[in-house]
């Protein structure tokens, strides 16, 4: 295939629905064969996808802009959401001396792979160095993962980009579970680009090297490595029996992928070997219905975020449908076609397109969560409470945000490339009147949908609130505004994968002699179409993530406030220069990145949940005592630790807390309406207060180094 043809999209080879023909130079079976040996039945084997390669220059340009992409979605100030969690634990595994007091940092090693592979870096380099390091890394592993699955389903230059742009905005927005795979540095990432190494075997239909990605996937994550083996292998039961490897010789290599994945996976096993079972439902309904709701709990999860992601799944069904079926078999019956009287030469004609193999792949995480559901919906009284928290910790819901976001943007990639060549087959109009009227027309019907939709969602959110006698806060607002700006384009986006859907047939049509031809208004509609899909969302989201990229300067564990940030790093610099290095705190519950900046141990935060069943009890026995109080008034989360602890907190109780969890200090939110602590000051800011709780031969004394003000705190009435 010379290398115009090869550039130009193949509808036959990319889309592979049921009016294409056969594509054959696209697969090779088990070797070249003659004309003489076509004619009489080979050994089965099933037809490898060949794609031909790209010139260098133009293959690493293209890597390089999806790494571009992967960049602008990823590259937050440091460190990002959870980041001090992994990055912090890898560093502890390979530095057991620093921080040795830190109760978290010294619980069990769930993800022992990653923290051995990646905390090296802590012998050479300083915590955000090795992130950032670890950052590139996996951005340019996930983008040449991602080219090479884009160019096994649409093998044409730069919709690789296309795809990758897509993936990542619906990814971002149409999330369900709070899954991420672009963003920070954690075990699930680097299991990701191994998934994504194996959806690009599966989609040449190389089987052997699925199991062993997959595999490499379980090492650094089980769950993810597990559920990518358990929606490879329905992929599998989907293909034609002629057309799908048989068993016997994926045997090696799924040997090898479970052997590869027991660095990973022994851990997660021996985690809670011997522990008592009563202890470890204890735990399991922690994570389940408290901790981790939003992540293993179907029933917790918010409406609108199902419904995005529901609407997402519909829409990707139509579009998949219309651009990756199998190729029917002319007057036969399948069940009486064997590969024994096949030859090479019908067997590539028959094989079906790599889009319908990572079609089964998603088809088979969606049927996973639906699992889920079912558990979550169904087992969740009181009565199967505990066989329903331990199943839900295995995430149901993970692989769903990842693989149906891939799914659209690869098959929204097909789709524009099905559409380009139904418009080259036609005669567009010279006039203008044609696009104006067919682009007016579609953009008047999806925009009435775009808002009928938004107006009921954003109604149906104020009846929640008024139901609950609740008045949403200026956050909540902007919240709810995109949530329904989401949902109403995935409503647009299923009518548009159904209108597609609808058509798929105009190709054929089209062609036949006998059909009336058709107008050619039809391609430019259809092209519409597959523009909304593609381009509607993604393009503006990719601009505004270029945009807060450039401007933004605060990692989101800081919050949203650059001078807040800045106030928060000036008290973790004391700290960490003017407090002894073994000295253990007591600080706000949402402070993650405390350890980061100040570099000493902490009592517990709420993002930092340890794995193992003993240490989530304890961990959760913590949280209740510090945070939390009987009296304290409804959503107490928001309201100031300082506020918490003044009011709700006798001096005596502290001082209970203080023999208990032996912390030094206690570090808390300043603000001139909540009298101090009756402790020593020894530093304060703008923002923060830091107080010595344990008497010492020389205390640091008071330092005053801003003025107060007036800080952005919930409202209250505090009274003694």
């Amino acid at each position: 295939m010379s290398k115009k043809n090869h550039n130009r999209f193949n509808i036959s080879s990319a889309s592979g629905n049921s009016q294409q023909t056969a594509s054959d130079s696209q697969y090779q079976t088990s070797s070249d064969v003659t004309q003489n040996e076509m004619d009489s039945p080979k050994p089965f084997r099933s037809p490898v996808l060949k794609v031909e390669r790209q010139a260098f220059f133009l293959a690493f340009s293209e890597i390089l802009l999806v790494f571009a992409v992967f960049f602008v979605y990823g590259a937050r100030a440091v460190p990002d959401t959870n980041e001090p969690y992994y990055v912090g634990k890898a560093f502890h595994a390979w530095r057991p001396d620093v921080l040795k007091n830190d109760a978290f940092l010294n619980s069990y090693n769930a993800h022992w792979f990653f923290y051995q592979t990646f905390g090296w870096l802590s012998l050479y380099c300083d915590l955000n160095t090795a992130t950032w390091i670890g950052r590139v890394v996996l951005w340019l592993a996930l983008a040449i993962g991602w080219y090479r699955l884009s160019r096994a389903i649409i093998p044409v230059a730069w919709f690789s980009a296309l795809s990758s742009v897509a993936f990542a905005y619906f990814m971002l927005k149409f999330q369900m579970a709070g899954e991420w795979v672009i963003g920070g540095v954690e075990g699930k990432v680097f299991a990701y680009v191994f998934v994504i190494f194996g959806l690009d075997a599966l989609a040449r239909n190389r089987w052997g090297f699925v199991w062993v990605m997959f595999g490499i996937a379980a090492a650094y994550h089980p769950v993810v490595g597990g559920w990518s083996v358990v929606a490879g292998g329905f992929a599998w039961l989907l293909q034609r029996k002629f057309d799908r490897t048989p068993l016997l010789p994926m045997l090696v290599p799924l040997m090898i992928g479970g052997l590869l994945s027991l660095p990973g996976v022994l851990p997660a096993i021996l985690m809670d070997w011997g522990c008592d079972k009563e202890i470890a439902y204890k735990a399991y309904r922690i994570a389940a219905f408290e901790r981790l709701a939003h992540h293993e709990y179907g029933k917790a999860f918010s409406w609108a975020f199902v419904t995005r992601l529901g609407l997402l799944t519909a829409a990707w069904l139509f579009c998949s449908a219309t651009v990756w079926t199998r190729k029917k078999f002319p007057k036969r019956d399948e069940k009486n076609i064997s590969p024994k009287v096949l030859t090479n030469e019908q067997l590539a004609q028959y094989a079906a397109p790599p889009g319908f193999r990572i079609a089964g792949f998603v088809i088979g995480t969606i049927l996973i969560s639906c699992v889920g559901f079912i558990i979550s919906y169904g087992f969740a009284s009181e009565k199967y409470l505990d066989f329903a928290a331990s199943l839900l910790r295995f995430y149901w819901f993970r692989m769903t945000d990842f693989s149906v976001p891939l799914g659209m943007g690869l098959c929204g990639t097909a789709l524009l490339g099905w559409v380009s060549t139904l418009c080259e087959r036609e005669n567009f109009p010279k006039e203008l009147t044609w696009w104006t009227k067919i682009f007016i027309r579609a953009a008047i019907f999806l925009v009435v949908i775009y808002c009928a939709v938004y107006a009921v969602s954003y109604q149906y959110y104020f009846h929640l609130f008024t139901k609950q006698e609740m008045t949403p806060t200026w956050n909540q607002m902007n919240g709810i505004r995109q949530n329904c700006e989401v949902i109403a384009y995935g409503a647009v986006l299923l009518i548009s994968g159904f209108l597609l859907f609808y058509h798929r047939n105009y190709g054929n049509a089209a062609k036949q002699e006998e059909t009336p031809r058709v107008l050619p208004s039809r391609p430019v509609f259809l092209t519409f179409l597959t523009a909304l899909i593609l381009f509607g969302g993604s393009v503006p989201s990719f601009l505004e993530q270029a945009e807060q990229r450039i401007s933004a300067k605060v990692p989101r564990t800081s919050g949203n406030s650059l001078r807040f940030h800045l106030l928060w790093r000036d008290m973790c610099g004391w700290i960490a220069k003017n407090t002894e290095e073994d000295a253990v705190f007591l600080i706000p519950r949402n402070s993650e990145s405390f350890r980061w900046y100040a570099n000493r141990a902490n009592v517990a935060v709420w993002k930092e949940t340890p794995q193992d069943s003993k240490s989530m009890l304890v961990w959760s026995e913590t949280i209740r005592d510090c945070y939390s109080s009987p009296d304290l008034p409804a959503g107490f989360e928001s309201y100031p630790f300082a506020y918490v602890l003044k009011y709700h907190k006798t001096p005596e109780e502290i001082g209970g807390l203080q023999k208990k969890y032996d912390f030094s200090y206690i570090l808390t939110e300043f603000d001139a309406r909540i009298p101090l602590l009756d402790f020593s000051v020894v530093y304060k800011n703008e923002r923060y207060i830091l107080y010595r709780v344990a008497a010492t031969e020389s205390q640091t004394p008071p330092v005053e180094t801003l003025p107060p003000s007036e800080m952005a705190i919930p409202s209250f009435s505090p009274t003694q």
